[in-house]
């Protein structure tokens, strides 16, 4: 219970501090008029990078960036990973064979790899970095999820609502997915982080936003470089990112906990 709640309290910190980003930062994260690599100050809590722009408000854009993508691409993996489960769990047989052995062949590549070789193709943009994250990891909701929806289709309720002669889109709606998706939004709980990983990982190696767009991965990408002169630059964003991704898993092993015992 302590993790799932610590958990929360570290979300909650950063996703405030993102979302009230217009009420509390002072400059705008594309400004230029700043001296390079000034250090920490009260006007510059972050100090500046190398083109004189305030890191606070890059930061904290960043995170907010990272967030917004991140759900977006865990709802695309969700949603996919959901249909595909309940139909390969629910007809089973020849559809269930097909459906997994397509799920297989998503899974058989490292979801990000898989991500990075997408946007090779795809236009960079946030919404193809949401839609890439998600072509590869909606095949682990779906492997995950068709576990639980066999698991409650053999449940007496179920039996008889087929029995009474329940059309399939009922039983699966009313009957099977209220009792099966708890599992599902755990796991999802997990991918939020993985997503905001992944994310910082596109834009790093330059695949994912581009400049002069706030992202926690292109700040550490610029940062690198600077190690020795600012490495205020490379701590900062770094220490935002393992909090958000720490505070998604240790909610989701939490919510796990909770759910098992």
């Amino acid at each position: 219970m302590l993790k799932r709640y610590l958990g929360l309290f570290l979300i909650a910190i950063v996703v405030i501090i993102s979302f009230l980003a217009p009420l509390i930062i002072k400059h705008n994260p594309l400004s230029q008029k700043f001296p390079s690599f000034k250090t920490p100050t009260i006007n510059h809590p972050f100090g500046t990078d190398e083109l004189g722009r305030d890191l606070f408000s890059r930061v904290v854009h960043g995170v907010r960036s990272s967030l917004v993508n991140a759900l977006f691409a865990v709802s695309l993996a969700l949603l996919a990973g959901l249909i595909v489960g309940m139909v390969s769990g629910y007809y089973g047989g020849f559809v269930d064979s097909v459906l997994m052995r397509i799920v297989d062949i998503f899974l058989a590549f490292p979801y990000i790899l898989g991500a990075i070789v997408l946007m090779v193709v795809l236009k960079q943009s946030s919404f193809s970095v949401s839609v890439a994250i998600a072509a590869f990891l909606w095949a682990s909701f779906a492997r995950l999820y068709r576990a639980s929806v066999l698991e409650v289709k053999e449940k007496d309720y179920v039996k008889a609502a087929i029995a009474m002669g329940a059309g399939d889109l009922r039983i699966m709606t009313r009957h099977i997915l209220p009792n099966s998706v708890a599992t599902l939004i755990v796991y999802a709980t997990l991918g939020v982080g993985s997503a905001i990983l992944a994310e910082a990982v596109l834009s790093f190696v330059g695949l994912g936003l581009q400049h002069p767009a706030p992202s926690l991965g292109l700040i550490l990408s610029d940062a690198v470089n600077y190690l020795d002169r600012a490495p205020q630059m490379m701590w900062f964003p770094g220490f935002f990112l393992i909090i958000l991704v720490l505070g998604f898993i240790m909610c989701g092993d939490g919510l796990n906990e909770y759910i098992r015992s």
